[in-house]
């Protein structure tokens, strides 16, 4: 029974007090309700201030999607139509107003102009820090709790996005490997190019970093596609929902599509959907039509599917079709069939070269997303999760004596040969530093490109935010700590010691001190008190001290009870009162300029005022301890300091605290009164109102 014919009920019944007490608590609970019904609440996701867009369709003559913004308990969504000359055409497409929440779940009133006002409930699933996907129920026409149920709530393959977050994301694509390719449109056309000797490709993550490139070799064969003859995709969202991968990918010039690929053990052939509109469907059904929150069906006709065979490229004088044999030789069928056009000489493979002996050995390089592992033997490089690469002679003009090795990576997915360089430096016994360049793709028969390998043109970083994650610019070394048993610790060469302030919100923050020990150099204490977000107190070693540019100066540390914790402090001449901490790896000499930049984020940064004393005692300890120097979450510390430069409001007063607390139980309780009225109102009957009110009686006395 619903609670409008319950009070009526009531009436009938000539218990009209009881019916008057009956409206007014049920006003009091649907206004309580929907006012404490927020979406800014959604967990991980982000909605104040920001404009996410959904139903991104490629038109003949312009592009439409949706605009929506979160109101607090009101979702707003506009309509645009972008036409081809630059301009767009607005109009109010629907509102939203929550008026209630369950859970992670919300049921909302849905008007839409010239239509019933209807009723639903969302679910809001988070896919990244800039995609999420709405799962939601049926639209009727009569509020019903029963919505929320799992088995009415289905998963809109519409996903939304926020572009202006978009850009910030990346993430190695889950599809990996090279693969030769055959295309059908949506209209089931198969492409004219599949029947073409030379195959069109695609690779994806050969070398971390690279992202997915689809090969269409020509003009004719992007079958009316939003591509490029090359195109080149980044990963910014991945998940796995019934069986199937969905990757959303970018283009450089910012359009945004959604890959589904399969989930299977053997990736020797395998099918994909590319959607240039953006939805990311489970079936066919997905693909035909979707009853929209609008109820307004839309139909997917912008996509292409590609048949995947993997072929493996594991010679450096081989053929790319077996065509070869039986073309005639130019310019052009020299890159394609290059065994075949002899250009190339199987029994002579490139020359094997070595790296230095002292070099040889087991490294880690620390990111701000972990620790890779590097082994560099004789003739190999091995970076975990980046690649293989292995010394080989090709230029004429030797680069050695600028530490310059050019490198070839073979592949066993499918991926074809690389060429790369890379670029050695060594700091100390501990220390080493390398950079690694852009690669060139197999083939590689021209002499003049052979001696380009090592050029610095070829040593730059990729496009943010990826920025010198894998590749840099020369000289840019990134600083990676021997696991070798050596003790070869450097002075930490601290001027004096810092009293040290981390900023946690304006005005907030935490108090601690950085010094060196009086009895050996090199040794130095990071320690805060009392701080939520900072390790108490940890003790480093210094493993290298070296100037990025000459009005800069680092510091590598590594944690003296967990040798992987390895930090650098980097002080600038025009910065002097901040300390910047980076992960080790992080610290060369564009981390400043990236930082800035926004292509990198420290760890944190200290505000520092130098002390009388150079250094301090750091005391013998009995026990060890594994401190980590950073663990972020959002709490704030406060504390009194009389006459200090970075004076912060004091705690606050206990009274006040319980008074806080006392306040937030109150709230808490009067919704949950406001809930079970609701729910008494709602399943109805005469008995449920006198329990009720004999419950709140009960609270009261």
């Amino acid at each position: 029974m619903d609670s409008p014919r319950f009070c009526v009920c009531l009436y009938h019944h000539r218990h009209r007090m009881l019916c008057a007490l009956c409206f007014v608590f049920l006003l009091n609970t649907i206004s309580f309700v929907s006012s404490s019904c927020n979406f800014h609440d959604m967990k991980h996701i982000e909605t104040v201030d920001v404009i996410w867009e959904t139903n991104n369709t490629i038109r003949p003559n312009g592009n439409d999607l949706t605009e929506i913004e979160f109101k607090k308990n009101y979702m707003i969504a506009r309509h645009i139509y972008q036409t081809p000359f630059g301009t767009n055409n607005t109009e109010q497409y629907y509102i939203r107003e929550c008026i209630y929440k369950m859970m992670d779940k919300y049921v909302v009133r849905h008007e839409e102009k010239g239509k019933p006002r209807m009723y639903a409930c969302l679910e809001f699933i988070r896919r990244g820090v800039a995609i999420m996907q709405i799962r939601e129920s049926n639209f009727v026409s009569r509020f019903d709790l029963q919505l929320c149920h799992e088995h009415h709530l289905k998963l809109n393959p519409w996903p939304l996005i926020l572009r202006s977050r978009i850009r910030d994301e990346y993430l190695l694509c889950p599809l990996q490997g090279g693969y030769n390719m055959k295309t059908v449109d949506s209209n089931g056309i198969s492409n004219g190019c599949n029947m073409k000797a030379l195959p069109m490709r695609l690779e994806s993550e050969c070398i971390a970093g690279e992202g997915m490139t689809f090969y269409f070799r020509s003009e004719t064969c992007l079958q009316n596609t939003p591509m490029e003859t090359t195109t080149n995709l980044l990963c910014v969202a991945s998940w796995w929902d019934d069986g199937y991968t969905f990757t959303i990918v970018r283009t450089y010039k910012g359009q945004i599509w959604c890959l589904r690929s399969q989930n299977i053990s053997n990736w020797e052939k395998t099918e994909i959907y590319l959607f240039f509109d953006l939805i990311c469907p489970n079936g066919v059904d997905d693909i035909i039509g979707w009853s929209e929150t609008s109820n307004k069906a839309q139909q997917a006709k912008n996509y292409i599917v590609a048949s995947l065979t993997r072929v493996l490229y594991t010679k450096l004088c081989q053929d790319e079709y077996k065509e070869c044999r039986q073309v005639v030789c130019s310019r052009l069928t020299d890159y394609e069939c290059p065994y075949s056009c002899r250009k190339c000489d199987p029994n002579i493979p490139p020359a094997v070269c070595s790296f230095p002996s002292r070099l040889r050995g087991p490294w880690y390089q620390t990111n701000y997303d972990g620790i890779k592992e590097i082994q560099i033997s004789e003739s190999n490089f091995e970076i975990e999760r980046v690649g293989s690469f292995k010394c080989v002679s090709l230029s004429r003009i030797s680069t050695r004596s600028e530490g310059r090795y050019s490198v070839l990576s073979i592949f066993e997915n499918g991926c074809r040969p690389r060429y790369s360089c890379i670029q050695i430096t060594d700091y100390s016994p501990m220390v080493m530093g390398y950079v690694l360049s852009k690669s060139i793709v197999w083939p590689l028969i021209d002499d003049h490109v052979k001696d380009s390998i090592c050029s610095n043109q070829r040593f730059v970083s990729d496009v943010k935010p990826i920025g010198d994650t894998y590749r840099s610019f020369p000289n840019s070394f990134k600083p990676i700590v021997s696991r070798k048993p050596l003790i070869s610790f450097k002075d930490c060469e601290f001027e004096s010691s810092f009293e040290i302030r981390l900023a946690i919100k304006p005005g907030r923050g935490c108090y601690g001190s950085m010094y060196q020990d009086c009895y050996d150099n090199t040794l130095c204490r990071i320690e805060m008190k009392n701080c939520p977000i900072h390790a108490h107190v940890s003790d480093y070693r210094c493993l290298l001290t070296f100037k990025p540019n000459y009005w800069e100066k680092a510091v590598v540390m590594q944690n003296r009870d967990n040798t992987s914790d390895t930090i650098c402090l980097l002080r600038n001449d025009m910065h002097k009162n901040e300390i910047m901490v980076m992960a080790a790896s992080e610290c060369n000499k564009m981390t400043w300029s990236f930082v800035r930049g926004r292509y990198l984020k420290p760890l944190t940064v200290y505000t520092i005022k130098a002390e009388a004393i150079p250094c301090k005692n750091i005391p013998m300890r009995t026990t060890t301890t594994a401190d980590r120097i950073i663990i972020h979450k959002p709490q704030t510390f406060d504390r009194d300091k009389p006459n200090d430069p970075f004076k912060i409001p004091s705690v606050p007063d206990i009274k006040e605290v319980y008074r806080k607390r006392k306040a937030d139980r109150k709230k808490e309780h009067a919704r949950s009164n406001g809930v079970r009225l609701v729910q008494c109102l709602t399943k109805g009957g005469l008995q449920s109102v006198f329990l009720w009110l004999f419950s709140i009686f009960l609270q009261f006395t």
